[in-house]
């Protein structure tokens, strides 16, 4: 389950995306200049009554255009308002774009919004109420204040959203019980990434990628787990070995979940962190005390990973009696998770040692090294090059033997 989910999150955000929104430029498109609000009301009308929105049966808004928001009128302002309940709000890939204000203002109680992305913004989203759900979009925010604010609300989802480039990614203040974020992209924001201005009922995080400060100094009672195996969180930046498994983390073989918690500010914790790069049964052929002269070195690891690839390559540090030398070598993808490196054959007396570096196409990088696993191997003398001799001294053996008797008789 966690995995599909993963991949769908993958294929939602799109690595192009993030890169293009963290460095944020106005887009050309503006097809329709805002320099009001536009307001869902609470009959089911919209105003103004030319604005850019589908309404089919006050129920299902959908979003026909690129909105442009031309003026600043602080936080009373919204560039969409919704004022009408049990409705679902879709932004249809639409890009809305401002300076200063909120995006969206939700003051009421089951509203999704859905396949929108907010850029520019000071908030992105102002939610103030109950049982919402809010999937798949963009908010990507000014830098100064929260891309996502909740304020006096519960019993809302998140799930599928890239949080973004805001002061805080998501800010926490008298809220309800039992919010719930799945799924999201929360990271390079200036701020605290997740964070509670002055208390609440709790929230539920798991599932999501999340980079940055956890603030816990107004903490109402959080949790950063589904349990096992569901998971939790994947932290950008935690690195842990993945040597074992289980509820309690202590049966030997990998899941893709750290071993060591992640602790978070306060006295919060993440029981069962995902890596977002992992490296784990790593195995190799000669084994390690039976590597010879002539052998080519197979070495096999699985890397698990989060976003696509990058590469994966072996490093090598070779010491024998004369000399050190490091060499890489770039391995190669043979199914699924499985890489495949093959190292030289190297003289009688060389010590091996080495470390599997593996890159995604984000930047992150992990090597077995910070997940304390260690590889190394000597180039021995075939024991079977004693073996050979045996047959010599049989035979030499023998015929003194032979010899002997023959002169015993004589």
């Amino acid at each position: 389950m966690r995995k599909e989910l993963a991949l769908s999150i993958v294929l939602i955000i799109g690595l192009v995306s993030i890169s293009a929104l963290s460095c944020y430029v106005q887009p050309v498109k503006a097809l329709y200049p805002l320099d009001g609000e536009i307001d869902i009301n609470a009959d089911g009308s919209i105003t103004p009554s030319d604005a850019p929105i589908d309404n089919v049966n006050n129920t299902f808004y959908t979003l026909t255009d690129d909105i442009n928001v031309t003026a600043h009128y602080g936080y009373d302002c919204a560039a969409i308002r919704i004022k009408r309940g049990n409705i679902i709000f879709n932004g249809n890939g639409h890009t809305l774009t401002g300076h200063g204000c909120n995006c969206f203002v939700v003051g009421v109680g089951n509203v999704t919004i859905e396949n929108s992305t907010a850029m520019g913004f000071d908030i992105c989203l102002y939610l103030a109420s109950y049982n919402n759900t809010i999937r798949w979009n963009t908010f990507s925010g000014s830098g100064i204040n929260s891309n996502v604010r909740l304020q006096g609300c519960g019993n809302n989802t998140f799930e599928g959203n890239i949080i973004i480039n805001g002061g805080w990614g998501v800010e926490m203040g008298y809220e309800g019980p039992d919010n719930t974020f799945i799924g999201n992209y929360i990271a390079n924001n200036t701020g605290w990434t997740i964070g509670w201005h002055l208390g609440g009922g709790g929230a539920h995080f798991y599932h999501n990628v999340i980079g940055g400060s956890i603030a816990a100094m107004y903490e109402p009672a959080c949790t950063w787990d589904n349990g096992y195996p569901s998971g939790g969180n994947y932290w950008i930046g935690y690195v842990s070995a993945d040597k074992f498994s289980g509820p309690y983390q202590n049966i030997t073989g990998s899941d893709g979940i750290g071993d060591t918690p992640k602790a978070l500010d306060g006295n919060d914790i993440d029981h069962y962190p995902f890596l977002m790069l992992n490296i784990c049964n790593v195995s190799q052929t000669p084994t390690r005390d039976n590597v010879l002269s002539t052998d080519l070195v197979k070495v096999n690891a699985t890397v698990t990973h989060y976003f696509p690839l990058e590469q994966v390559v072996l490093n090598c540090t070779c010491t024998n009696s004369s000399a050190t030398w490091t060499s890489s070598v770039n391995m190669t993808n043979l199914e699924k998770d499985i890489w495949n490196g093959i190292i030289p054959s190297l003289p009688v007396g060389t010590n091996v040692t080495y470390a599997i570096i593996a890159q995604d196409n984000a930047g992150n990088s992990i090597s077995s090294k910070d997940q304390d696993y260690t590889f190394d191997y000597p180039v021995v003398i075939p024991e079977f090059a004693t073996i050979a001799l045996l047959p010599i001294l049989f035979v030499a053996t023998l015929c003194a033997a032979l010899v002997f008797r023959r002169k015993h008789i004589t």
